[in-house]
């Protein structure tokens, strides 16, 4: 069983919803001063795109998703 497209379409679909990108690269200090003293598990659009292939399921995806989010409203 093939899990790749349903993985990709939901990836569109978070890009697609984050038409600013400001989800679509890691942080950095420069755009964000302390981020990595608060934030321990960065995460980005870009990482979830390279981790795709590598995810087992659609859960295993949305978990990076909310982590990425998560880490969003604790900074």
């Amino acid at each position: 069983m093939t899990t790749r497209p349903p993985l990709e379409a939901a990836l569109k679909a978070v890009v697609d919803a984050d038409p600013n990108g400001a989800f679509a690269k890691p942080v950095t200090e420069k755009l964000a001063p302390g981020y990595s003293k608060i934030i321990t598990r960065p995460m980005d659009l870009s990482v979830i795109k390279t981790k795709l292939p590598s995810y087992s399921s659609l859960t295993a995806m949305e978990a990076d998703v909310k982590l990425m989010v998560d880490n969003c409203d604790a900074f």
